[in-house]
């Protein structure tokens, strides 16, 4: 109850997040692309096959609710209470009570986890967690099928399930020796994972269906300095902490969620087992916290995608069953290091990262999102087929650019797979083959407002000429269109911005240059010398072409 309260006082601003990039790539798929649902592996995004935590949970709710996101933020809300329910009762059967609440208290301290519950993508990893949890608590129950099940399902959602596989046959072979190992016991689970790898579309599938997916390759990572980064993730410093609300406010909000959790903990240490018995089973926790965490690690070795922290959340458990296998005969310094980790942790979710994988900077991407999704469909309501927004200024990690090309996002809100939102430094001239549609340009200011560009209208508004951005950004559309040989649209884009900035030698010369190329060799001279003229008057002005 204490988690849960903190989980609903810390995060229920998640309810009002819009969505971000892949929720958009995974949206696209099932609701423009239902065979996508029904064949199962059709389009794979990336080369992972996750039908129940992506494709089934993303169509089930929008065939229901809808582009609702407060439908799948509080979807994820539930699902995260549920992980931290299921592992619970799972290490109370394997531990003991007492070092159950301390465990899950200290793996629930870290920031890492608050990227499941504030970007609708992470059911994808919540659903592998449950699942796996699920299958954990069964199989310590001597339910095979039902443990079979729930890893089946946990396969299904995200790879990294395997990964729960080995920390179950791990924990077993710990507490129970080779006698916790017996094929009657495994052979489901073990049946589970066999097939699984068989029809994956990129593993066992490439051969046997003939599937032509592979893993998208990330960045070539392996175990580096980088790792120490996430070794420091459990304890919230897997970066400085640099609260974007400033020191005070992450200090009053660590204060609560240190002493609820501190609390906690200190409560749990009411249930003290004798000390020659904890003696003998600290060495075991150790051991199967240890391995614990060099199994959830191991995909920093295979290196197919960049790492975030979150992935590793997992193994976070394991480690604080280490922590206590390692200072149980200490228990008031496990209390005092759970606090401290709490202290820490809005600081640290309140630390922006540059990293998809961080709460802070998913909940600002879903904000810069929505932002720009309710001017433009302020501005277009509806859009004809084959057009394109093209956007100056989009920032990184704005959350709305899926690829250089393309815009899942765009796709999306106008449920045309034809329409989409390009950077403006991807602008192409459409080819012959294209579908026709209209284009209409703009520029993102720091409040992420947009503002039109290329509109054609030679009187600029002075709340255009007065914004730093505008006129940068039409003069690169203007480059943008000579450079792409289009040059009627260069003219417009030149003169508009010559006629409003009359002093401006640089804006003379680049019309003369248009004027040149469109063969209008007196128009090219006129405006040649009213350049030279305005560049004697300003010998500071530079022209650039």
């Amino acid at each position: 109850c204490a988690m849960a309260t903190l989980v609903l006082f810390g995060y229920s601003y998640a309810l009002r997040q819009g969505f971000s990039n892949d929720d958009f790539l995974i949206f696209r798929e099932v609701a423009l692309h239902p065979a996508s649902f029904e064949l199962g592996w059709a389009r794979l995004i990336a080369g992972y096959w996750r039908p129940w935590s992506r494709e089934f949970h993303f169509w089930g709710f929008h065939h229901a609710f809808g582009l609702n996101p407060v439908v799948f933020h509080a979807v994820n809300l539930v699902l995260w209470l549920g992980v931290l329910a299921a592992l619970l009762a799972w290490l109370r059967r394997i531990l003991d009570p007492r070092t159950a609440v301390l465990v899950v208290a200290g793996a629930f301290a870290a920031s890492t986890w608050g990227v499941f519950v504030v970007w609708a993508s992470c059911s994808q990893d919540l659903w592998m967690l449950l699942l796996g949890a699920l299958f954990l608590l069964a199989q310590s129950q001597g339910r095979g099928w039902l443990a079979t099940i729930a890893l089946a399902l946990a396969l299904l959602s995200k790879e990294t399930a395997v990964l729960v596989f080995a920390i179950g046959v791990w924990s077993q072979y710990i507490l129970k020796g080779r006698a916790g190992l017996s094929l009657r016991e495994w052979w489901g689970p073990a049946l589970a994972v066999a097939v699984w790898a068989l029809v994956h579309p990129s593993i066992g599938g490439r051969v046997l269906f003939h599937s032509g997916d592979s893993f998208a390759p990330g960045s070539d990572q392996g175990l580096s300095a980088s790792s120490v980064r996430f070794a420091l993730a459990p304890l919230n410093l897997e970066s400085l902490p640099t609260p974007q609300q400033g020191w005070p406010r992450a200090l009053g909000l660590g204060a609560i969620w240190s002493g609820v959790l501190g609390a906690l903990a200190w409560f749990a240490l009411r249930e003290v087992p004798a000390r020659s018995a904890l003696v003998s089973r600290q060495r075991q926790w150790l051991a199967l916290g240890l391995g614990w965490w060099a199994i959830a690690w191991m995909p920093l070795l295979v290196s197919v995608a960049p790492w975030h922290s979150y992935y590793g959340w997992i193994g976070f458990v394991g480690l604080w069953v280490a922590i206590v296998g390692a200072l149980g005969s200490y228990p008031r310094v496990v209390v005092a290091m759970i606090a401290l980790v709490a202290l820490l942790r809005p600081a640290s979710a309140n630390t922006y990262r540059g990293d998809w994988g961080t709460e802070l900077d998913q909940s600002l991407a879903a904000q810069r999102t929505e932002r720009i999704r309710e001017q433009l469909l302020a501005f277009h309501p509806t859009l004809p087929p084959g057009s394109r927004i093209i956007i100056a200024g989009v920032p990184s990690f704005a959350g709305l650019l899926t690829s250089p090309r393309q815009s899942a996002a765009a796709e999306v809100w106008y449920h045309d797979t034809t329409v989409t939102i390009v950077g403006l430094s991807q602008y192409w001239r459409r080819g012959p083959n294209e579908t026709a549609g209209e284009d209409h340009f703009y520029v993102l200011d720091r409040e992420q407002k947009l503002y039109p560009l290329a509109t054609g209208i030679l009187l600029v508004p002075d709340s255009l000429r007065a914004l730093p951005e505008w006129a940068g950004a039409e003069e690169k559309v203007g480059a943008m269109f000579a450079q792409a040989s289009e040059w009627e649209r260069a003219r417009a884009i030149f003169a508009r911005l010559a006629s409003t900035y009359p002093a401006e030698p640089r804006e003379a010369f680049n019309l003369s240059v248009v004027y040149a190329n469109l063969g209008d060799a007196d128009r090219a001279e006129l405006w040649r010398r009213r350049a030279d003229s305005l560049s004697a008057k300003n010998p500071e002005a530079v022209r650039t072409p």
